[in-house]
């Protein structure tokens, strides 16, 4: 009885890590690596970093073909501040 009991708590453990990870993923708190394409190159777009400012605002840095931009967003919108061409990747 006493494992049955010890197997419960920790499958209700588990269960508790999946449902605070999903829900930081879906308000944006927790990134997570997003799988290479089968194409054989990477993804065309990328977060690069990004800074949260207050609960509502952040800055954003994304690369899209070889551009970085820099965003910001808030309730009012999202914005570009910035654009360049993004360094060379050492390898």
């Amino acid at each position: 009885m006493e494992t049955i009991i010890r197997l419960f708590l920790a499958a209700l453990v588990i269960a508790a890590l999946y449902l605070t990870l999903r829900l930081l993923r879906q308000r944006g708190l927790l990134i997570t690596a997003s799988p290479k394409t089968s194409q054989g190159g990477g993804r065309r777009m990328a977060v690069e970093e990004r800074l949260v400012i207050s609960a509502q605002h952040g800055l954003c840095v994304v690369r899209v073909d070889g551009l970085q931009y820099l965003l910001t967003y808030g309730p009012a919108g999202t914005s570009i501040v910035l654009h360049q061409v993004a360094p060379k990747e050492q390898r």
